[in-house]
């Protein structure tokens, strides 16, 4: 009897201590899926540009970045910032022009660096402040 209370303490105890606090994001299952191949892009592309500047091919961002641009503009389901919470909204826009910075062609090896430091920045703010429920079936 004294294990069973002790497991039931314990596992009351470890739900509580890590009990979510982020914000959620509500998202209808194709918006939720878009959002999480975005991300990927978005890594995949963070990448690629790290790659490229280490290649000294810091020229070439340009081209990886449209890429990723136009995947975006092609695929975004229609209407979903509304369905983002305001501050979410205002990170995404914030990226939004990260990517439209490094999408002009530039020989400026620490100047991609920098925005994609930046970039990475507001992944891991929007990460602390915010996460997907998972979609309603």
């Amino acid at each position: 009897m004294k294990r069973l209370l002790t497991c039931l303490l314990l596992s009351a105890s470890f739900t509580a201590v890590h009990a979510e606090e982020r914000s959620p994001v509500n998202l209808n299952q194709d918006q939720h899926g878009w959002v999480l191949e975005y991300m990927r892009h978005m890594l995949e592309t963070i990448a690629d540009m790290q790659g490229l500047v280490a290649a000294g091919k810091t020229s070439e961002v340009a081209a990886r970045v449209q890429v990723l641009n136009e995947y975006a503009g092609a695929t975004k389901p229609k209407g979903i910032g509304q369905q983002f919470p305001q501050g979410f909204r205002a990170m995404s826009q914030q990226m939004n022009r990260y990517w439209q910075q490094l999408e002009t062609p530039s020989d400026d090896a620490a100047q991609v660096l920098q925005t994609s430091q930046q970039m990475l920045n507001t992944c891991n703010a929007c990460h602390r402040v915010y996460y997907l429920t998972p979609p309603a079936e």
